[in-house]
Formats: C-alpha cells, structure tokens, sequence
C-alpha cells in the first residue's frame, strides 16, 4: 500500500512539473513576440542630379536617436552645399479625463471634463554638418504611438524650391511593456496551483498510512 502510494504521488508530481515548464514556454514565446521592433527605414528622391537621401531608425520610447538627411550629386557624388533644411514632427496626443470631485462629494465641473485630443509639433531649422551636405536631428520620442517625421527641403544650391521637397515617414514606438509583468503573475499562479496539488496528495498519503509515510 505504501509503495502504490509513493507511486501515485511521483506521477502527480511529474505532471505539474510537465504543465508548469509548458506555462514557461508559452510565457517565454509571447516575450519574443512583443520584443519585435520596426527596421530603419530608408527613403532616396532624385531631383535632377541631385540625390536626396533620409534615413529612419526605429524609434524606442524617452530614447535618443539621430535622423540623417543626405545630398549628393548623382553623377560625381560630391555633397550639394549651400541648402536650407529644416526638420518637422508631429504626433497625437491622447486626451486624459480628469474626474477629480471638489469637497462635500460636489463635482466640480472644472475637473469633470475631457480634453480634446490634439497634435503635438516639433520644428528645427538644421544646418550642414561640415559643408559635406549632412543634416541630421536628435529626436526623442515623449510618447507612445504613431509619430510623423519630415525633412523640409527649402532651397537646394541656393534655388528655392516652390513647393518645398518633403521626406516623410512614419514610425510607432511602442508604449511600456506588460507583457513580462503579466507572465510573472501566471507563473506565480501556476506555482500555487502546483503547490496545492502537492499538499493534498500528502495528506492523502498520510491518511492512507496513518500518518507513517516512511
């Protein structure tokens, strides 16, 4: 009797240890999933000889990360001097409702209102690094979601150029992630299931021997 009972316990045992190490896959494979970021994006324009060439990275949230702008001429590719560039961004910021009530439970209709949802600006006139026809910006993301980046080509070679040539893209940094903090949580859960498991099947064996598990 003894010996059917150890055995019944080791096989319980081996079977939380079995859904428990597939919980850890499971959580270990959405942890890669959400670890995907975008590629750097790389846009090219020909204006005459002139090549026009901006490049993107990938943004990361409160991180700093250059943006370039290139002119060459196509032919000799030698840097086009004497140009005006400026940079511009933009993003959409997210209404938040503060429903803050005054003293005595009044609410106050000064805190119980929804801002408006509105877009944010950013615009910097860039100059030539070193006369090699270089422009690039240190741009940092303040928040989540979409954000729309444009190079500004005013003048090239000192021709001003009517409509201006813009460069745009669009990246999304990604907000903070929860992912991890959630999978911790299952796990801890998980870890109680099995522990729970475990304490009934030794009261049941100590039942069944009379408390004379050895």
């Amino acid at each position: 009797m003894r010996i059917i009972m150890i055995s019944i316990l080791s096989l319980i045992f081996s079977s939380c240890m079995h859904f428990g190490g597939m919980g850890a896959r499971g959580m270990h494979g959405s942890d890669t999933h959400a670890s995907r970021y975008e590629a750097a994006l790389e846009k090219e324009v020909l204006i005459g000889d002139i090549r026009i060439t901006a490049v993107f990275p990938r943004l990361e949230l409160g991180k700093e990360t250059v943006i370039t702008l290139r002119l060459t001429h196509q032919r000799t590719n030698s840097p086009v001097v004497s140009s005006r560039v400026s940079f511009h961004s933009s993003f959409l910021h997210r209404a938040e409702v503060d429903n803050r009530s005054a003293s005595h439970g009044a609410v106050d209709s000064i805190h119980h209102r929804s801002v408006e949802d509105h877009d944010i600006h950013f615009e910097q006139d860039l100059e030539d690094s070193a006369g090699r026809g270089l422009y690039s910006v240190v741009f940092v993301p303040p928040q989540a979601g979409e954000h729309r980046l444009m190079f500004h080509i005013l003048e090239l070679e000192g021709r001003v150029q009517d409509p201006e040539i813009i460069i745009e893209a669009r990246r999304t940094v990604e907000g903070p992630r929860a992912d991890h903090a959630q999978g911790m949580m299952h796990g801890d859960e998980d870890y109680l299931i099995i522990g729970g498991v475990l304490m009934g099947a030794m009261m049941i064996l100590m039942w069944a021997t009379g408390g004379r598990i050895f």
